[in-house]
Order: C-alpha cells, then structure tokens, then sequence
C-alpha cells in the first residue's frame, strides 16, 4: 500500500482541472459495494486487493489528512465549523446544525 504522504503529493494540473469541472462517482451507479469501492480507490490510485478493508481504511485516513490540513482548510474556507479538530462537536453541512459527537464526518457533494 502506498503511504498517506505520496497519495498527497500534487496531482498533475489535468487531473485537478478535470475534478473541478467533474464530480466524483455517485453511489446510486449500478455497481456493487466493492465495485464502487475500486471505483473511487482507483480514483485516488489506492490499490484494491482481495480484501477491500485496507483500501478504505487508507481512503478514510487520506480524507481525514486532507481535511486536516492547514492548506486545504484554507483553500475551503476554514473546513467545517471552523477549526475541524476532533473535539468539536458538529457543524453546519448545507445551512443546517449537525452534531456528530466529535467523529470525523465525510460529505459528498452531489452537484
């Protein structure tokens, strides 16, 4: 498996243009559940073996990375509620209030 730091490494400007215009794959597809989960691995170049767990939890550890990262809070204007530690306690998704215990929460946009 490749470690978190060089799945963070800069995309080639292509890609990053063409995941600003394209949205990722919705889960309504006709896929099953470890077809989608290759689906959005192969996406972030996450290899899928026989056993998909390690993928996801190295999908789920890159997405908490991005999230906490100072750059990328930056870039999307603070992150959710503000600081997005793990002590907070919820935030505003979609102009409502959301308590989630102070877990890490992933969101996907469907535009």
């Amino acid at each position: 498996m490749p470690d978190i730091e060089t799945l963070m490494d800069v995309w080639p400007e292509e890609f990053e243009s063409l995941l600003d215009s394209v949205s990722l794959p919705p889960p309504e597809l006709d896929l099953s559940l470890l077809e989608y989960v290759k689906t959005l691995c192969a996406i972030l170049d996450i290899p899928v073996y026989d056993n998909p767990i390690e993928s996801l939890h190295l999908m789920f550890s890159l997405f908490i990375e991005f999230r906490n990262n100072p750059h990328f809070q930056a870039r999307l204007g603070g992150g959710m509620g503000g600081g997005g530690g793990a002590e907070e306690k919820g935030g505003e998704i979609g102009g409502r209030n959301m308590n989630f215990g102070g877990a890490d929460v992933m969101q996907i946009d469907q535009n």
